[in-house]
């Protein structure tokens, strides 16, 4: 796996989209923690901004997190000291230890070879247990608005932003959905994380008041194949 990030400032959230990004990883730790029954061993691939591992690490008695950066883990590791950083590629790192789940926060969009890395982390879980899965949706509702106006020709053509943090590719919820059948997991449940009618240039430039941004977090998730992020779960077939 190519390293992801060499800049670590590039995980400093911007104004524009830091709000929308802090929305989704609440929601990625919200339907993780509505899953899963036991809070003991649970590991997150990636540091990204940083609001995952801090939500996480609040109800998790043990939490690992690997990431490929060495100075993005020894700036995170300063600032979560309960948390065990390991510096590894995703595709390199075996564990003898079962967890009991495995959270994947944005992370099958960058690797080079998404199902042999989630067949590789299936046989870290431990009976019973689930990988949880953010992905970014190529079928956004922002984007279909745009692609009907003339204004996209491919809503498959990635942004400016998901090409600065590496993303290989922009898949449409039915897409994913196909690509995990492929796997050893099943998906047991899928839920939006954000919908987003506007690109975030545009909705910013409404003044829209914070409630507004919340309820379009909340109503996402019934809407996953529209939604600008897909939350999954998956488990051992």
């Amino acid at each position: 796996m190519k390293q992801i990030c060499h800049n670590i400032e590039s995980y400093t959230p911007e104004m524009l989209y830091g709000f929308e990004n802090k929305l989704m990883a609440q929601k990625y730790v919200e339907y993780i923690l509505e899953d899963i029954s036991k809070k003991d061993s649970f590991l997150e691939l990636g540091i990204g901004f940083g609001e995952t591992i801090r939500l996480l690490k609040k109800h998790f008695s043990h939490l690992t997190v690997i990431d490929g950066e060495l100075e993005l883990i020894e700036k995170s590791s300063q600032q979560h000291q309960s948390v065990s950083f390991i510096h590894s590629f995703f595709e390199d790192f075996v564990s003898k230890q079962k967890f009991d789940g495995i959270g994947m926060g944005f992370i099958v969009d960058i690797v080079d070879d998404p199902v042999k890395l989630l067949n590789h982390y299936s046989n870290m879980l431990k009976r019973g247990s689930k990988i949880y899965i953010s992905v970014g949706n190529a079928a956004s509702l922002h984007r279909i608005i745009a692609y009907n106006a003339g204004i996209l020709d491919d809503i498959h053509i990635m942004s400016d932003q998901n090409l600065k943090y590496g993303h290989q590719r922009f898949l449409t919820y039915d897409e994913w959905c196909a690509l995990f059948d492929k796997t050893d997991l099943s998906m047991v449940a899928a839920y939006g994380l954000y919908l987003k009618p506007f690109s975030t240039k545009q909705l910013s430039s409404l003044n829209l008041d914070k409630s507004i941004y919340q309820s379009l977090a909340v109503t996402s998730k019934a809407l996953p194949s529209i939604s600008n992020a897909c939350f999954f779960i998956l488990e051992k077939k």
